[in-house]
């Protein structure tokens, strides 16, 4: 019968004893083949890890810098945008600015008692796509605004007149506006030669001129004065087109507005 041994306390010495072999041999010198035998084959990996590791870390640092650069790039674009409307809110004061002190010398020029109204709704007939024929401002009965009321830019040529009016507001029928009729003059005599009128919201007409009365290109056009609410010598527009026929009774001039309302941010009602 076979007999078991049990692996006693001497047995579990051995391992240490050999780690002891192994340290005093390297320390005599009996290893140094072996070991420079192992340090060469294992060198190629260490190179492997070594450059991998200096990969990751040249990667990691890449990604850091990038995630820094696109912080500051966002914290600049953030910065510009808000300069580029600090400056266009501040462009756009100077520009009212400006207009309002030409509106100033105007009034103290014709000694006209004006109520300045901001535009608050720009009214469309025929569409979305069609052109700009009223205006609402907000100012109205209780400001002292009335129906057929002078309406003018800041330089004083005419916009328009009023035409329906609420307590706090008014509607303004643009001069091209074909419910906008106007006694019109030229600038160089105050005597009515016809009226004028809008047409199709895009341009304005004067129209029933004798056909003795001498008309030209680049000719002003002004109010006459025979409104009793519209003052004369408010400029309407420009003569860009005479047309005269022989045979016919009235002749009629193109004019081209002088104000585009498209661009005015406020206007103001000459009360009488």
């Amino acid at each position: 019968m076979a007999i078991i041994r049990l692996p006693g306390k001497k047995s579990s010495a051995w391992p240490w004893l050999l780690l002891v072999m192994l340290v005093l041999a390297h320390f005599v010198g009996l290893l140094t083949g072996v070991e420079n035998m192992v340090g060469r084959a294992v060198q190629p990996v260490l190179r492997t890890l070594s450059s991998r590791n200096q990969s990751l870390t040249g990667w990691l640092n890449n990604w850091r810098e990038r995630r820094a650069c696109q912080t500051e790039l966002s914290e600049v674009k953030n910065q510009n945008s808000r300069l580029t409307a600090q400056t266009i809110s501040l462009a756009s004061l100077v520009e009212e600015n400006k207009e309002l002190r030409q509106l100033l010398n105007f009034q103290k020029a014709r000694e006209f008692k004006l109520v300045t109204a901001n535009i608050v709704y720009r009214g469309q007939s025929g569409g979305l796509l069609a052109p700009s024929q009223t205006l609402i401002i907000d100012q109205g009965a209780r400001q002292g605004i009335a129906t057929d009321l002078a309406v003018i830019d800041q330089q004083g040529a005419i916009v328009g007149k009023i035409g329906q009016v609420k307590d706090n507001s008014a509607e303004v029928l643009l001069v091209t506006n074909k419910n906008c009729l106007l006694a019109a003059a030229t600038a160089s005599s105050s005597q009515t030669i016809g009226v004028v009128r809008g047409e199709m919201g895009l341009t304005i007409r004067l129209e029933m001129v004798a056909q003795n009365e001498p008309l030209q290109v680049g000719q002003d056009i002004v109010t006459s004065g025979l409104e009793p609410a519209v003052p004369p010598n408010l400029l309407i527009g420009r003569i860009n087109q005479v047309n005269k026929e022989n045979n016919a009774l009235w002749q009629d001039a193109g004019l081209e507005p002088l104000t585009d309302a498209n661009q005015l941010n406020f206007v103001s009602v000459i009360i009488p």
